[in-house]
Order: structure tokens, then C-alpha cells, then sequence
């Protein structure tokens, strides 16, 4: 009736009636409240008065009616669902009457013309919509409109953002709608014309937006594209697949293929959470499925192929960059695409490399880049394929394929079988008669400088993962490494000594010694050699760099329970020192005793004045005494007189924390004292002249803190491992000892100074059993420097030392007052009796209360709540916010 009036007016109403009739229209459209199909046919008639009217009269209709309705909303906030309801009718009536109405020619482009003006309004008010949050039921009723803009160039993307925001909102009542109205737009001939028109004019943009468009469906309504059961569903799933085939290298050439792959790994996860897998009846549409998925393995393999070496390497960074990325990503879809596909993809992926080896033989071939895709896509597999479905890799890993490997040129190729390799270690140690065949390919992967990082990976990993198959080829595998050993980079050197030496580790010991003299006379001979040639920087890299890797072949000797240990943490030495001594002294042994000592003795001697040849020599020393049996160890007696003689020639703290490991290593057997007592009076006699202080000069610690917290902290280990090492000390030496650490509390170096007050609260709170006569020493020495400590130990608390060492302060003081009960009473009355000490802030009733706390309670906690506020007082920081801070 509406539609038929507005014809009737407009050939009966005189020209100056046009604008009554359009504002009536409009007025009715805005302000009627009732049925919805009322508000449709008042939107056709004012579809199709604007179209009828004479040319200039309305040129700009549908923007005019956007920007109305748009400045209706403001007015009216509360109305807005109901008015953006209108718009959208609105929206959609006016193309589908456009097309259905006969127009003369001029009003069909006028019409037209006024369409596309008023795309970008209407586009705008969608958004807004959007943003401002429509109700669920006005949702469907957009995706029309927004429909006829997709096809303008104009309005294409910010057509296709408003869909892709539509399809993102949660919507219950017309999910389903919405999912099926898409889903025959995404699968439309109009998508697949444009996605066609995009390959042959290699339009990258179009083809992206495009792709965003339709991946939006997939990954937001997923659990409806998991059923599988539908042609529409199978269009859709091919189409997806289509934009991964878009031409072209990613990064370098397009970024359309990597949009899909999300959503792929995502159906996956769908397909396994609703029960679909694994697939068990094979029915129509599990065939489906699998030719589906089939297809996608088919087009990704094509898609990691790497482009000839020229065009890659003319790649800049960031490309290469963002191309491995991808091929990672797409090494996570093929994972999920094994979940579906099982043994049907590990067959294609092995027919690929045995046809591409077979090609290979032909001169020229390209088949070396479709056989390292291959390759690649079956390393992404192996977290994925279960050891029981591994029994394709016997097939794989063959001597054709590792000889045609070694002979193409193409470096990438060689480094994707080593990490290959590395990915399925696990199945050689179930199939160890397959580790010769490989490790000898993956060793001569490790003299190229471009594999040489990953292939020291991956034998390690062969080696840590295959320890107890690899003992019996240990032969084989000592000579395999000393035929490429020199050609390998040091740092990854480094990594492949300590692999092999963990093997070597795991052989019985009737065997373990001839191994490990074979394998370690190549770096004994290089620093020989390079000591014979004087000093000069080439020999000083060659002997620290086979220092190095003597110290790696240590680390790999310590047996697995002894893993992770370091200097501070041993096990019982006794142990291993029984374990010494039932080494049979055979030639190997004194062969390899002889080596090292030649070794670090020489270098030390020649080159004592450089620090770094020193701390690489120290270092293999230290890890030396860890090994299991100590077999690259240096016996006690030669490395005490080494040590001594080297250090009272330049003393160096390397030199003091290798004897600090030896005395861990060997102090609780009592045959090895008088050698290390004689060890720690020489380091002694010739440290302590280094850090003579007063207490009103701590400049010699504070300029070498580290020289005191080395010397103090092999004192403090030979403490705990025997306190004999430092009582039986000369009186005249314990003295110097004990004047200086107590000196040495006033430095303001946190390191120096954590270690000399560890060194003390361990030295003056014994507890020694079964000696008298070194219990009256040892009481004797606490007394004659209990006030001097005293004093200090104050002094610090009372602000002279950092508060980040209070908490250690508080600890030695709670420890001595337990210890020494009686003498700390005395010496605390004797101490703060000194006015204005330790600061002017505290009067007699502070130190009253403080001494009456500390010796009046052996709860921790309450000792210090009472060592902390004496402390803050004495600091003036007692009641701020700062002084609580502790």
C-alpha cells in the first residue's frame, strides 16, 4: 500500500509537494511504534521515492537518511536499538528494490551513484552499532546489509571488519542463523571469482582480506564446522585450504598462508573434544575427512619448501625471520593434522623422501628442497607419534638417505636431518644398532660452521638419552669423534667433550680408563705443544680453549647422582677417596696422573702472570676433584705442593678456591690432614700480609675483596669438613687470623664481608668433642679476642656496616651468646660502658634494655625484635617508615 502510494504522489503531487511526502515517509518510519514488516513496507516506500523523483531532487538519499537517523539516536539514547532495527530495514530494502524495480537508464546510475555515496555512512553506522552493542536478535539483521557493501571496492574492508565483528559477538538465539547465513556467503561463487581474480592479478591485500573474512567463520563458530557433515561445510574446509595454496613464498611474496592455520589446529582440538577421534568407523564423511586433511599435509609440505639458496639468501633479515616462524607454525598444523591422519601422513611424508632421494641421483634435480620439506615435516612430528607407531623411521633413517644428504651442497638440508635426528632420539635408544649409521653423519655435521651449533646438540642429546646402549660402542664412538675433532668449533667442542666423557663414564671400570686415555691425549698434546712455543696469544687461546674442554670432559665424568654438584655441595668425599684407593694403579691411571699434573703444572708455571690461562687451569683442577673416582684428578700431595708454590709466586683467587674443593675433597680423612693443614698455613703466611688493617684502615680488603672472600672461605670449609685444619695452626698465625677478620667486619664490601662473618660465627661457636687439649686452644683463642669481636660486632649493628647485612650480624651475635653465655654478659657490660658507642643515639637505658633482651631470651624471634630496634635506634631511624623497613 505504502510502496504504491509513494508511486501515485509522485506522478500526481506538483514538484513543491516532494518534500512534504519525503519527510512524512520519514517521520512515519522514525516515530511508528508496532509491527516490524509496518516499518518495511514505510522503508520500500521510501526506497522507491527516492527512486522515482525526478533527478537532483534527493541525490544523496541514503546517506541523508543515515546521518537522520544517526542524530535521532543522540536525541534519543533510549530508542537506540529500535531506531538502528529501522536502519538496517532500511539498508537492506533499498538494494534489493534497486534491483527490482525497472529504471530508465539515468535513474539506474543516479540510484546506483547514491548507493555507493552512501556506503561509507552506512558503514559508519554499523560500526557504531557494533561498538555501542546491539541487542542479540539485531544481529542477523545486519549481516544483510553489510552483505550488498562487500562487493564495492569502496566499502569492502570496512564491510568486511563489521562482519567479522558480527560473527565475534556471542550471540545464542541466532548463532545458527548467523552461522549458516555466512556460511553460504564464505562459500559463495562471488568469494571464489574475487579469491581467483586475486591469484591472477597477484593482489596479496585482497586475497588477505578476503582470507580474514572466511577464517572468521571457521574460528568462531568451530564446534558447527566439526560435524563434517555437510558439502556446504566441505566447500568451506577446501577454500581454507586454497588461501594456504595462495602463490607465492610467505614474508617474501604474501601474507595469505599463514591465517588458516590457527583454525586448523583449532578443528583438530574440536574434532578430539566432541569424540571424532581417533577415527574408528571410516564412513562417508571420515573419508572425508581424511582426504581432506590429506590435501592440507599435501599443500603445507608444499608451502615450507625453502626457495632455491640465491633467492633466500637475497632475503633481508626480518624475512627469513618471519619465513622460519612460519615454518614453525605450520609444523604445529601438521602435528594436528598426524591426530587425524596417523600412519596414512608418516607414509606419504616417507614416500616423499624415498622419491626424493631417488631424484636426487639425477644431476640437476630440485628434489633436495621437496626432500628437506619432507624431512621437516617429519621432525614435527616426534612429539606427537607415540613410540609404539614409530617403526617408519627404520625405513627413514637408511644409509642412502644419510650418503645422499652428506652429497648435496645445500646446507639447510644438512641441518634439518641433524636436528631430525636429535627430535628421535628416544627410538635409537630402543634401536641402538641405527646409532653408528647416524652419529657418523652427525659428526661431520659438526666440522661445518652452519650445522655445527645444532649438530653439538643433537649429539649430546644422543649421547644423554643413549648412554647405556652407546657403552658398548664406545670404541666407535671415541674414534668417530677424534676423526673430526679438530675441525669443530670450540664452543660447541666444549658441549660434545662433555657428552662423550658422560658415555665414557657409564663403561666399567676395566674399560673406562683406556677410553679416557684415548680420548683426552688429543688436548693434553695441544697444550704441550702450544706451551712449547712460547707465550704469545694464538698459544694462550689453544691452552685455555683444551683447558675448557678437559673441564667439560670432568663434568661429564661425574656420575648421575653426582649431577649439579658444585664446590659448596659434595657428598661425603670419604667415599670417593675409598674409592681411590681401590683404583687399581695400573698404566692407564699413571699415565693419565702424569698428564694432567705435566699439564696444569707447566701452564701454571709459564703463564702465572696471566689471570685468564690461571682461572681455565683452576677451573679443570676444581671439576677434576668432582669426577667419579677422581680420575682426572691430581693427587692430593703434588696438588697441595703445586698450589703453594704457585700462589707464593703471584697469589690469585682461583688458586685459593681449587684449595678450598681439595680440602671439601679430601679433609674428613684423617691421613690427608697434615698435607692440607701444611696447604692452608702456606696460602696463610703468604695472604695475610695482603690485608694487614686497622680499624681505622680496611683500604687493603676493600681494593681486593674477592682475594679475602676466597681466602676466608676456604678457612670456612675447613671448618666444617675438620676443624683440626685451622686449630692446629700456629698460636701466632690463628692470632693474625682471628685480628684480621675481626678488622676485616668494618669493610664495606658485601662479599668480603658476608664471607669473614660466616668465617667467625662458624670459628667462634665450635663444639668440640673428645680433644681437650685443642678445646683449651680453642677456648683460649675465643677469649683473647672475645672484646675485640664484641666491639665490632656492635659497632656493625649499630650502623657502621650496610643494613642489608643486619640479618647476618643478628644470627653471629644469637650464636654467640649461646655458645659463650657467660663471656658474652661480660663482654657486652665492658663494650657499651663507652659513652657515645656504638652511636650518640642510644643512652644507658637503650644498652640496658639491650643486653637485658639478648641475654635474657633464646627465642629467635624475640632476640631479633630486640637486636633490630637497638639497631635502628643506634642508626636514628627508630619509628620511620624507613627504619621498620628491615
Amino acid at each position: 500500500m505504502a510502496e504504491r502510494r509513494a508511486w501515485y504522489y509522485r506522478d500526481t503531487l506538483s514538484p513543491d509537494r516532494y518534500e512534504w511526502l519525503k519527510g512524512t515517509l520519514i517521520f512515519c518510519i522514525v516515530r511508528y511504534v508496532g509491527p516490524s514488516f509496518v516499518v518495511t513496507k514505510l522503508c520500500v516506500a521510501l526506497a522507491v521515492y527516492a527512486f522515482r523523483v525526478p533527478k537532483g531532487t534527493w541525490p544523496h538519499f541514503v546517506q541523508d537518511v543515515c546521518e537522520l537517523v544517526a542524530s535521532q539516536i543522540s536525541e534519543q539514547p533510549l530508542n537506540r536499538d529500535k531506531l538502528y532495527a529501522k536502519l538496517l530495514d532500511f539498508l537492506k530494502v533499498v538494494p534489493e528494490e534497486a534491483t527490482a524495480i525497472e529504471l530508465p537508464p539515468g535513474d539506474k546510475s543516479r540510484v546506483n551513484q547514491a548507493l555507493l555515496e552512501g556506503m561509507h555512512p552506512a558503514i559508519q553506522v554499523i560500526q557504531t552499532a557494533l561498538h555501542y552493542g546491539l541487542t542479540t536478535d539485531l544481529l542477523h539483521s545486519l549481516l544483510q546489509p553489510v552483505m550488498h557493501l562487500i562487493p564495492h571496492e569502496e566499502t569492502f574492508e570496512a564491510a568486511a571488519d563489521a562482519m567479522n565483528e558480527i560473527m565475534s559477538k556471542p550471540c545464542k538465539e541466532s548463532m545458527k542463523e548467523i552461522y549458516k547465513t555466512m556460511l553460504q556467503f564464505t562459500t559463495s561463487e562471488w568469494i571464489q571469482a574475487e579469491y581467483r581474480k586475486a591469484i591472477e592479478e597477484e593482489d596479496g591485500d585482497k586475497a588477505r582480506q578476503l582470507c580474514r573474512l572466511v577464517i572468521a567463520l571457521g574460528e568462531n563458530y568451530d564446534h558447527y564446522i566439526a560435524d563434517f557433515r555437510s558439502d556446504s561445510v566441505q566447500a568451506y574446509l577446501r577454500l581454507t585450504i586454497d588461501f594456504i595454496r595462495f602463490p607465492g613464498y610467505f614474508a617474501a611474496d604474501q601474507e595469505v598462508s599463514d591465517l588458516p592455520l590457527n583454525f586448523w589446529s583449532d578443528l583438530q582440538e574440536m574434532l578430539y573434544d566432541e569424540g571424532r577421534l581417533p577415527l574408528t568407523t571410516y564412513d562417508y564423511w571420515d573419508i572425508a575427512m581424511t582426504e581432506l586433511y590429506s590435501n592440507l599435509v599435501e599443500v603445507l609440505v608444499d608451502k615450507i619448501t625453502y626457495p632455491p639458496l640465491p633467492v633466500f639468501g637475497a632475503w633481508m633479515k626480518d624475512v627469513k625471520d618471519r619465513w622460519r616462524i612460519f615454518r614453525r607454525d605450520v609444523g604445529d598444523t601438521l602435528m594436528c593434522a598426524y591426530y587425524i591422519l596417523q600412519h596414512r601422513m608418516t607414509d606419504y611424508l616417507l614416500q616423499l623422501v624415498h622419491n626424493s632421494v631417488a631424484e636426487m641421483s639425477q644431476e640437476g634435480s630440485p628434489a633436495t628442497l621437496k626432500l628437506e620439506a619432507s624431512l621437516y615435516a617429519i621432525k614435527c612430528l616426534s612429539e606427537g607419534i607415540p613410540s609404539a607407531e614409530q617403526d617408519f623411521l627404520q625405513q627413514l633413517f637408511t644409509s642412502d638417505l644419510f650418503d645422499c644428504v652428506s652429497a648435496a651442497p645445500d646446507v639447510r638440508l644438512k641441518a634439518t636431518l641433524v636436528s631430525l635426528v636429535g627430535a628421535y632420539t628416544e627410538w635409537f635408544r630402543n634401536h641402538p644398532e641405527y646409532i653408528v649409521l647416524t652419529l657418523n653423519y652427525v659428526v661431520q655435521a659438526l666440522s661445518h660452521p652452519q650445522t655445527s651449533v645444532i649438530a653439538a646438540m643433537t649429539f649430546k642429546t644422543i649421547c644423554d638419552m643413549c648412554r647405556k646402549p652407546m657403552v658398548d660402542l664406545i670404541g666407535s664412538l671415541v674414534q668417530t669423534y677424534n676423526a673430526v675433532s679438530r675441525s669443530i668449533q670450540p664452543l660447541e667442542k666444549q658441549k660434545i667433550v662433555e657428552s662423550v666423557a658422560a658415555v665414557i663414564e657409564a663403561v666399567p671400570h676395566e674399560h673406562m680408563l683406556g677410553a679416557l686415555v684415548e680420548f683426552t691425549q688429543e688436548f693434553f698434546d695441544e697444550i704441550a705443544q702450544a706451551l712449547s712455543v712460547g707465550k704469545n696469544e694464538q698459544a694462550k687461546a689453544i691452552i685455555i680453549d683444551n683447558f675448557k674442554y678437559l673441564t667439560g670432559c670432568c663434568r661429564g665424568l661425574i656420575s648421575p647422582e653426582d649431577e649439579g654438584a658444585v664446590a659448596e655441595v659434595l657428598k661425603p668425599e670419604s667415599e670417593r677417596i675409598v674409592d681411590k684407593n681401590g683404583f687399581s694403579k695400573d698404566a692407564h691411571t699413571a699415565k693419565l696422573e702424569a698428564s694432567i699434573y705435566a699439564a696444569a703444572s707447566n701452564t701454571l708455571s709459564i703463564w702465572v702472570d696471566c689471570d685468564d690461562v690461571v682461572t681455565a687451569t683452576c677451573q679443570f683442577l676444581i671439576d677434576g676433584l668432582k669426577t667419579d673416582h677422581l680420575v682426572l684428578a691430581v693427587p692430593l700431595e703434588p696438588l697441595c705442593q703445586l698450589i703453594s708454590d704457585i700462589y707464593n709466586h703471584r697469589p690469585h683467587v682461583p688458586l685459593l678456591t681449587t684449595a678450598a674443593v681439595a680440602v671439601a675433597t679430601y679433609g674428613k680423612t684423617t691421613h690427608t690432614r697434615p698435607t692440607l693443614l701444611q696447604l692452608i698455613n702456606n696460602v696463610s703466611v703468604k695472604s695475610l700480609p695482603g690485608m694487614q688493617t686497622t680499624e681505622d684502615d680496611v683500604t687493603d680488603i676493600e681494593q681486593f675483596p674477592e682475594f679475602a672472600s676466597a681466602y676466608f672461605g676456604l678457612l670456612m670449609r675447613a671448618l666444617k669438613q675438620s676443624p683440626q685444619l685451622v686449630l692446629h695452626l700456629t698460636d701466632d698465625l690463628l692470632d693474625a687470623i682471628t685480628k684480621v677478620a675481626i678488622t676485616g667486619m668494618l669493610v664495606q664490601d658485601r662479599l668480603a664481608l658476608k664471607t669473614i662473618l660466616a668465617f667467625l660465627a662458624d670459628l667462634t661457636t665450635l663444639t668440640l668433642e673428645q680433644d681437650p687439649t685443642l678445646e683449651n686452644k680453642y677456648d683460649a683463642l675465643v677469649r683473647h679476642c672475645a672484646d675485640h669481636l664484641m666491639h665490632t660486632l656492635i659497632l656493625d649493628i649499630g650502623g657502621h656496616a650496610p643494613r642489608s647485612v643486619l640479618g647476618q650480624l643478628i644470627d653471629f651475635l644469637y650464636r654467640f651468646v649461646g655458645r659463650h653465655v657467660e663471656l658474652s654478659r661480660q663482654c657486652l657490660f665492658h663494650t657499651l660502658q663507652t659513652p657515645g658507642f656504638p652511636t650518640p643515639y642510644v643512652d644507658n637505658d637503650d644498652k640496658e634494655l639491650f643486653v637485658k633482651s639478648v641475654l635474657g631470651t633464646r627465642s629467635p624471634k624475640r632476640f631479633r625484635e630486640a637486636v633490630q630496634t637497638f639497631s635502628s635506634k643506634a642508626r636514628q631511624l627508630h619509628g620511620t617508615a624507613f627504619g621498620s623497613a628491615v
